[in-house]
């Protein structure tokens, strides 16, 4: 079985590997392949710059559009450019049994390679676009090209994936119409690496992970700890970095900025910290949330739909309403249960061995490959 995934538009190689990610992304390519002997081509938005990285796997063959075709200059010209790419590549792919896309964005290049190679098109969603445009508050133009761009992609996959039930009854509400099939699949982890680090020595209090950006709502998090003794600490960067270490000041609330470390590295640092807190004004399936949980961390997150669909209230984590002092309450509660915490991480370890591992991620992938070729 040979497979082409089509990665997200604008995303190398390379930058996976600048974000410290390549390793956990490869991961899944890894488990089909040693599970069912599946051959991936990666079509990459990259230039040599790809081909020349360290790259330790025989079945995955690299693609780099940049190398074979010339790459426009300006964001509009690019993207335009890009919808020609198929014409321009045909030749160098060897003929795939299913074309999958990393995200949405990209999608295009898929729906033109199943006419190509009369091929089936998984197209995957890690989170929804169109929504995070829209409360993100991104331009209309964006925002319409990015409902053609769902609506289009709905009607040509063959499978279209989506990481929550909230995406799901989204599509169904705003993208009314008629699709071949559309899956749940929430994101996964490496429970065969998380658990190197499940008994870690927990020596810190609180760690959250997130772009310093208006979205993960650092700011409500930096006002509810004000004048507390515990330390946050976040992992991240982005624009508003100057303006929460003010407003740190300002509140008199102890806040410890890190950057950002690959995915196994912070896999460890995540393992000796008791707490994550996610305050998120919204989010998709947070991969990141997850992994707090598998190495050990009670998770408090803000009451989001799709966290529900993770965290079951004082059960396996905490989930805590938007309200004056509510993470910081959430957590003085259950700082001193030391009981409650050692059932809290039993259960979120259960959740995610059962719900969330790799191992069944990678099975539901190969049985919808299987079928599709089937079909």
């Amino acid at each position: 079985m040979h497979i082409l995934l089509i990665f997200t538009y604008n995303v190398s190689l390379a930058d996976w590997k600048d974000a410290g990610i390549l390793n956990r992304e490869l991961r899944l390519y890894k488990k089909l392949n040693d599970l069912y002997g599946i051959k991936f081509t990666f079509l990459t938005f990259g230039d040599d710059t790809d081909l020349n990285i360290d790259f330790p796997y025989e079945f995955i063959t690299i693609l780099p559009i940049y190398s074979v075709v010339k790459q426009k200059k300006g964001k509009l010209t690019k993207l335009l450019s890009s919808f020609m790419i198929p014409f321009q590549i045909r030749s160098l792919i060897d003929p795939p049994n299913v074309v999958k896309t990393n995200q949405l964005l990209g999608s295009w290049i898929a729906i033109t390679m199943k006419i190509f190679y009369r091929c089936p098109i998984v197209i995957r969603t890690g989170y929804n676009i169109l929504e995070f445009s829209i409360k993100n508050n991104k331009s209309i133009l964006k925002i319409i090209f990015y409902y053609f761009l769902t609506v289009v992609s709905v009607i040509f996959s063959d499978i279209y994936t989506v990481t929550s039930k909230k995406d799901l009854e989204f599509i169904k509400k705003y993208i009314k119409v008629k699709s071949n099939g559309i899956v749940i699949k929430p994101n996964w982890v490496d429970v065969e690496v998380s658990i190197k680090y499940i008994h870690s020595k927990k020596i810190n209090d609180i760690i959250c992970v997130g772009r310093l950006e208006e979205q993960k709502n650092f700011d409500y998090l930096i006002k509810n700890f004000s004048n507390s003794e515990t330390t946050l600490n976040i992992v991240g960067k982005g624009s508003l970095r100057e303006d929460l270490q003010k407003k740190a000041v300002l509140n008199n609330t102890s806040v410890k900025f890190i950057n950002p470390v690959s995915n196994e590295n912070l896999l460890e640092l995540m393992s000796t910290f008791k707490f994550f807190i996610l305050p998120s004004r919204f989010e998709g399936n947070p991969k990141v949330v997850l992994e707090a949980m598998s190495v050990g961390c009670i998770v408090i997150a803000n009451d989001l739909p799709e966290i529900r669909e993770i965290i079951k209230n004082n059960s396996n984590g905490l989930i805590t309403p938007a309200k004056e002092n509510n993470f910081k309450l959430a957590f003085e509660n259950i700082r001193q249960n030391t009981a409650k915490q050692k059932e809290f991480r039993q259960q979120a370890f259960k959740t995610i061995s059962d719900s969330y591992s790799l191992e069944e991620y990678a099975k539901k992938e190969y049985s919808e490959f299987k079928k599709l070729i089937r079909n």
